[in-house]
């Protein structure tokens, strides 16, 4: 006796296939485009996290030397170059700062003719794109505003003071646009140069 089997080989028909693969393609591509937004996110927020750093830390190194010092000359090389001189009691040595819109802010202690970097600066990445740069950098006494105390003592704090203001563009990564701007302002007294002003009207 003879037996007749039937054995049905479902597979996937071609209007199956190509949905398939439209699925795997869509997902694979979202996934690709998931990541490459996650790794720009991470770029951009490495570049913030360094200029943070970098724009804190030579503010804090200017103060520092400004709350010693009891006079500053401020000398606008060119538009995009400034250079501030510090000077101390006591002492022929003066501490030098050299703001470059391009290469950062340098420091020249007084000991060499050199100026040297005060953090790492590298505004371009390998492909020269812009990832961050200074826009802008200004020292100035401040002013008398509205709200402000008004009398011998506070005026002669002003005078001891500066405003400090440094701007920092940050670019969109790998695009050359600015992202975000971050301003830093400091406003330092200056203990040496209050002192020495007062010591000057008394005498």
């Amino acid at each position: 006796m003879k037996y007749k089997f039937n054995i049905n080989q479902d597979g996937f028909t071609l209007i199956e296939s190509l949905v398939s693969m439209l699925i795997v393609s869509t997902l694979s591509f979202s996934m690709f485009f998931a990541f490459y937004q996650i790794q720009k996110n991470l770029v951009n927020e490495d570049y913030k996290s360094d200029m943070l750093n970098y724009g804190n830390r030579v503010l804090d190194d200017m103060e520092n030397e400004i709350m010693k010092s009891y006079q500053l000359i401020k000398i606008n090389q060119s538009l995009s170059n400034t250079t501030i001189e510090l000077y101390y009691k006591n002492t022929q040595i003066k501490t030098k700062y050299l703001v470059s819109l391009e290469n950062g802010i340098k420091k020249n202690n007084g000991t060499s003719n050199r100026y040297t970097p005060i953090d790492i600066y590298i505004p371009k990445d390998d492909e020269n794109r812009y990832k961050y740069k200074i826009t802008n950098f200004e020292i100035s006494q401040p002013t008398l505003t509205a709200g402000d105390v008004f009398s011998y003592e506070a005026n002669m704090a002003r005078y001891a003071s500066y405003q400090i203001k440094l701007e920092i563009d940050l670019y969109n990564y790998p695009n050359d646009n600015v992202l975000e701007t971050l301003e830093f302002n400091r406003r330092v007294f200056s203990p040496a140069k209050y002192i020495y002003n007062i010591n000057t009207n008394n005498a």
